[in-house]
């Protein structure tokens, strides 16, 4: 196919442009089955006249002109005109020796030079065409003869096939494009127009086969109503293309329904606790799991077991990237049997910081990112008023940089606080973080936000885990948070005053052995109080407000 690896000449010399001001200018010639259209641009509203001419002729030869039209050129001057010769160029030396002329009232005439096919030259070329293979032994007939080879290059330029990006395709795609070209259309029976339309219409597809990023603009590939193009994102545009080459599409839908997914995935691969929910409900169909059975459960959890599952699901993309909605109901399917056997609360032994989960009250929304805000914002929370009985925890902790708010300027007092946001708090406004030190929880990496608190805490030994993990994006019970305070309040040599009586709960039988001393020194020292008189609720997850009035109460009054 040596045709097709060659640049197609259509225009066989430059345009010879008069230097006048205002004289017309020739700025593109297209071909249309014969149809000639010609733009350009001329001093406004003038008065235009196109004519084809047989370059061979004498100037003032009538019989030369092939095709004559008048006009005007508009309002800011641009014109757009389209001409036809209605019958094969009798007496003309060549098709290839045709000059167009466009001349503007009292200017000099812009000239260029054109090709053109005869009818019957068009006529025999559709008929010739039956199949992708009968065309494919028209190019490699012509390849064999170059003066063929230039005839029906011409033929099908002048039909308007979009041959000069055929032919960058390399020869393996042009073969290709090819073959679906035919399988979409009949081309026994179809007109050489819809055979010229499907032709340039394939070529997007014949990129995009070839992993050549043009075929997305050709395809006008978009998602959000963002195109391909403006995507500003390079590490999104790289999974696309990762994901949309080296695979082939037989027609557009197959290639929409690719692309769509690719930006549906990358979404899912970048998401943030934050939002990986809402994502998943705007596409749960391209995710295919609106039918899944672990789905359906999860969209059926309260908010401690739905963050608990999201928790997971991001922490999985965070280690390996996916590619196809089965790798997503995999991870999907894993974080909600894990979230289902961590509902059910659980005692630990004497020692152990991991004194169960939340117990399902009402403070029990897990917020696994990090607060993240500059420092010394207290004053500034949008919802944080002078007459919330926590304020001057929250400020003094904000004025140390324990406590922060969030980057929309809200503290969200009313939050439940992770394990790992409470030792960070703890550690935060204790000594701060120790830097050297190390811990080998199975469930903390040395990547997590959190790693440096944690160790902190493991080797000053507030915290020693459970079956080698943490737990980090549990919410921190009230057991849990008061046995933390214990026994940082011990390792600084501090043992809490008594000031009151000790107080028996209604409900002291579900406080674990490892927490009892830590709630009854600090109630009697006047840190911790019960939810009310007759109940702790040690289960019950803490507020964003209550973790910062215990730590104010412990280490900052």
């Amino acid at each position: 196919m040596k045709i097709l690896n060659k640049r197609l000449l259509v225009f066989a010399a430059a345009c010879l442009i008069s230097m006048n001001v205002n004289a017309a200018e020739i700025s593109t010639v297209t071909y249309d089955m014969g149809k000639i259209k010609v733009s350009g641009t001329a001093a406004k509203e003038s008065d235009i006249k196109l004519v084809i001419t047989d370059a061979g002729s004498a100037v003032n030869d009538i019989n030369g002109i092939l095709a004559i039209k008048e006009f005007k050129s508009g309002e800011n001057g641009s014109f757009i005109a389209e001409v036809s010769i209605s019958e094969d160029l009798k007496g003309v030396n060549s098709p290839e020796n045709i000059i167009l002329s466009i001349k503007e009232k009292g200017t000099a005439k812009a000239v260029k030079p054109l090709v053109y096919a005869y009818k019957s030259e068009i006529n025999t070329f559709v008929s010739n065409v039956h199949t992708s293979e009968s065309l494919k032994l028209i190019f490699d007939g012509a390849a064999e003869n170059e003066e063929n080879e230039k005839r029906i290059k011409r033929i099908m330029t002048v039909m308007g096939f979009s041959m000069n990006q055929f032919e960058q395709l390399s020869e393996t795609a042009q073969g290709k494009m090819l073959e679906i070209y035919d399988s979409n259309i009949d081309l026994q029976s179809c007109s050489g127009s819809e055979m010229v339309k499907e032709f340039n219409s394939m070529l997007g597809l014949g990129f995009i086969n070839d992993d050549n990023p043009y075929g997305y603009s050709l395809l006008k590939a978009e998602f959000s109503g963002v195109e391909y193009a403006n995507i500003t994102d390079m590490e999104r545009k790289a999974y696309i293309d990762s994901f949309i080459y080296e695979k082939l599409y037989e027609n557009y839908e197959s290639f929409y329904t690719a692309y769509r997914k690719a930006n549906v995935l990358y979404e899912v691969n970048t998401a943030l606790s934050s939002n990986l929910e809402g994502i998943m409900a705007d596409y749960e169909t391209d995710l295919e799991i609106s039918a899944n059975t672990s789905y359906t459960q999860f969209k059926g959890f309260n908010n401690y077991k739905k963050g608990t599952a999201i928790d997971i699901i991001v922490k999985d993309l965070t280690t390996s990237r996916i590619y196809s909605s089965a790798d997503f109901v995999k991870i999907l399917e894993k974080a909600v049997e894990t979230a289902l056997k961590n509902d059910i609360p659980s005692d630990r032994g004497p020692g152990s910081s991991s004194g169960g989960s939340s117990g399902g009250g009402k403070n029990t929304v897990v917020k696994t990112d990090a607060p993240k805000v500059e420092k010394n914002q207290a004053a500034t929370f949008s919802d944080f008023s002078s007459n919330h009985w926590a304020y001057s925890a929250v400020m003094n902790l904000s004025e140390k940089s324990v406590i922060n708010g969030y980057e929309d300027g809200s503290f969200r007092p009313e939050n439940s606080v992770t394990r790992a946001e409470f030792i960070k708090m703890i550690v935060t406004a204790t000594g701060g973080i120790e830097k050297s030190a190390q811990c080998d929880f199975s469930d903390v990496s040395e990547n997590d936000w959190f790693y440096e608190a944690v160790a902190t805490g493991y080797k000053n030994k507030l915290i020693t885990g459970s079956d080698g993990t943490f737990r980090p994006f549990d919410t921190i019970t009230r057991q849990e948070a008061a046995t933390i305070i214990y026994r940082r309040l011990l390792g600084m040599n501090v043992q809490p005053e008594a000031i009151r009586d000790a107080h028996i709960f209604n409900d002291e039988s579900l406080i674990a052995d490892y927490a009892k001393n830590a709630i009854d020194a600090l109630y009697k020292n006047g840190i911790i109080n019960g939810v009310s008189d007759s109940e702790f609720k040690p289960l019950e997850g803490c507020t964003r407000a209550q973790s910062a009035m215990l730590i104010y109460s412990a280490f900052c009054k």
